[in-house]
């Protein structure tokens, strides 16, 4: 049988994958410290959209605002898809949100519990966080000249594995049986082609209904610090720009990533 490894090497990916532009180039790294790092080197040297970078462990993975987030080896998904989109920079954001749905809605089925998305870069259910993105894009002229989007998802890590206090789940805690990761990446990679392709041609707009029916934040009381002011409110909706609506006594606030922490 293969060892744990070997299901993700380009080969066996390749063999099973049916996708117009997205992984038809692999690379896998046994170690990496962020398979981000890498994407975007890679990028800036030329690489083609949609090329993927696996790595089997990481040691340096990033979270949002420099968080921490180390797996054990060979009980994750850790991969980077580098994207050439005719994008505004500021589309990343909502690229983001479009592929946390498509995880989302894709793990959903796969595990058959339902997943939420916390806005604008997790997948968590109830019990805490199964998935994190990170989007970075390189961009000249307010054109993004590429966009590479890391995504760790927890498989087959075990709860006593992780971290207390982080609130983290996995594919296997949520289920109790352990998921190839192979089958996960195989499932996940055309389902993201597809959200790719519905963006490009139409942006956010087609994805806000679904991503508000799965907003984990929807009516929850939520600290906002950003733009020198503190407020307290709860989230009521998405724009199709993106940014979360909180609703504070009268006020209707839409706040982006980058202005603040959410608490």
């Amino acid at each position: 049988s293969m060892s744990a490894d070997e299901q993700l090497l380009p080969r066996e990916i390749h063999k099973l994958l049916k996708t117009g532009s997205f992984a038809r180039r692999i690379y896998y790294l046994p170690e990496v410290d962020s398979t981000n790092r890498i994407a975007k080197q890679f990028a800036k040297n030329g690489e083609q959209h949609g090329t993927l970078v696996i790595a089997g462990f990481q040691t340096a993975g990033r979270g949002r605002r420099a968080r921490r987030w180390v797996s054990p080896p060979h009980r994750n998904l850790l991969f980077s898809l580098i994207l050439r989109p005719a994008v505004s920079s500021s589309a990343a954001l909502t690229l983001t949100l479009a592929f946390s749905l498509t995880i989302a809605e894709t793990l959903s089925e796969l595990l058959g519990v339902d997943l939420k998305v916390k806005w604008p870069n997790d997948v968590v259910s109830s019990a805490g966080k199964i998935c994190g993105l990170l989007s970075e894009s390189s961009s000249s002229a307010g054109r993004a000249s590429f966009v590479v989007v890391g995504i760790g998802i927890n498989v087959n890590v075990r709860g006593t594995e992780m971290p207390r206090g982080l609130g983290a789940v996995s594919c296997y805690s949520l289920t109790g049986v352990e998921h190839d990761r192979k089958v996960v990446l195989l499932t996940l990679i055309p389902r993201l082609e597809e959200a790719y392709g519905l963006f490009l041609a139409r942006g956010f707009k087609p994805f806000v209904k679904r991503y508000v029916a799965r907003l984990s934040l929807l009516d929850k009381r939520l600290k906002y610090g950003g733009c020198g002011r503190q407020v307290t409110g709860e989230a009521v909706d998405v724009r199709d720009d993106g940014a979360l609506v909180i609703r504070s006594g009268d006020e209707l606030l839409s706040i982006y990533d980058e202005e603040g922490p959410l608490t």
